[in-house]
């Protein structure tokens, strides 16, 4: 970005600066939570206030609080890659490096019994693939398919 009382914006009194501008956004969380939740949505109305075309996508493992509803926010899509959190009774005999030790095996379990989905990895790499792709966007091609 240029700003300048000049306008040829010579050097000279010219201000420079970058801005990065999102078109895509995706955060990523290992456990969402309502706080979590807010603040995705927050950010992600933030992102469509400043680019109106932008999508938000919110990325996880696991879920830790009801499933949310999207409608009347700004996010896009949501994925949970693994399913349920642990309560908050079961991780608290992980709270020590003594109940992590004494604990692992039915950790290790527990993750080797919730795979990442590889469904859920599949469709958010298929949305960015779609988003992505060059598209052959001359007129016949376009009259011929009647969409574009």
């Amino acid at each position: 970005m240029k700003a300048s009382f000049d306008q040829n914006f010579a050097d000279e009194g010219t201000e420079h600066a970058k801005i990065y501008l999102a078109y895509l956004a995706a955060e990523c969380k290992t456990n969402l939570d309502k706080t979590m939740w807010q603040e995705a949505t927050a950010t992600a109305h933030d992102l469509r206030a400043g680019l109106p075309g932008s999508l938000y996508f919110l990325l996880c493992e696991w879920l830790d609080m009801p499933l949310p509803s999207r409608e009347g926010t700004d996010v896009d899509r949501v994925y949970i890659f693994r399913g349920k959190r642990l309560t908050a009774g079961i991780r608290s005999e992980y709270a020590t490096a003594e109940g992590r030790k004494r604990n692992r095996a039915l950790y290790l379990h527990r993750l080797e019994s919730h795979p990442i989905k590889e469904d859920a990895m599949l469709a958010f790499v298929s949305e960015m693939r779609a988003l992505f792709d060059s598209a052959d966007l001359s007129e016949d091609v376009v009259l011929a398919k009647g969409y574009f």
